[in-house]
């Protein structure tokens, strides 16, 4: 399982404009609605939003990331934030619910 072209990539994320105030809230909720119109499976956390890929679509994610920091930017947003995390296991398949569940186990 070393080729990892078919099992999933996590990509944990976050995207923040800078001086739009304390409360980021309806940005964060506008790339949720995108993220959910192109079909991405996504958790949504308090801090970062995980999307579950597999490798040969990690383009269209960071295209996905450069469309949402254009959409910002032509709203005014001077500065964008944005904080990526890749998990790109190629030894066994795991998924989002698989993370989650492993840890909360007893």
């Amino acid at each position: 399982m070393t080729g990892g072209g078919t099992l999933p990539v996590l990509v944990a994320f976050s995207v923040v404009p800078l001086g739009v105030g304390t409360s980021v809230g309806e940005y964060v909720k506008s790339v949720i609605k995108e993220l959910d119109k192109r079909g991405f499976k996504f958790q949504v956390g308090p801090m970062f939003t995980t999307v579950e890929l597999k490798r040969e679509e990690l383009r269209d994610f960071f295209d996905f990331l450069c469309e949402i920091h254009d959409k910002l930017a032509g709203e005014g947003i001077g500065r964008i934030e944005t904080i990526i995390k890749l998990d790109d296991r190629r030894d066994k398949e795991i998924d989002i619910e698989y993370k989650v569940k492993r840890v909360l186990e007893e």
